[in-house]
């Protein structure tokens, strides 16, 4: 209504109607990042639990491999086979566990980025909300320079934003 009344006020509200969209568009994609870098954190959590059980089953083989030593002093052909199959075994969870490692290391990486990733959307969305109140301002003020400082802080949550998908 105030819009209607006083023409200078139109370039405010329509202003306004553009940073609320703006501020649901960065939000959602802000919900979606900190979503993603849960969904990482459970799957470097996984590989962790999964580092341990390798490394617990190879120290088991480790001890199996020294038990059967002891136990079969008389190398017969059941105790040697039984040694190289365990030493294979080991040697596979060795690989395994190398694996896993380097996944965990690839996927706390990605997790970080995407954090930071989150972060910067987060600061674009508290812009874009300070943008809509220093706008609402001039609506109560009448005052230009609200209206242009809210544009600014526009201005400057698109930035933010959009450096958060070139990082």
């Amino acid at each position: 209504e105030i819009a209607h009344g006083d023409k200078t006020l139109g370039r405010v509200s329509l202003t306004m109607a553009v940073l609320a969209v703006c501020a649901a568009a960065i939000s959602t994609m802000g919900h979606r990042a900190h979503n993603e870098v849960l969904l990482l954190q459970t799957q470097v959590n996984f590989h962790k639990a999964e580092l341990i059980g390798q490394s617990t089953q190879r120290h088991a083989n480790e001890v199996l491999l020294r038990s059967i030593s002891v136990l079969a002093s008389h190398n017969n052909s059941e105790a040697v086979a039984a040694r190289e199959e365990i030493r294979k075994e080991s040697e596979r969870y060795l690989h395994e566990e190398e694996r896993s490692r380097l996944e965990e290391e690839r996927l706390e990486h990605d997790k970080e980025r995407i954090h930071r990733k989150a972060n910067r959307l987060d600061l674009g969305e508290l812009l874009c909300e300070m943008a809509l109140v220093l706008c609402s301002i001039t609506l109560l003020t009448r005052q230009k320079a609200y209206w242009l400082a809210g544009v600014v802080a526009g201005v400057a949550s698109v930035i933010t934003c959009v450096t958060a998908f070139l990082s």
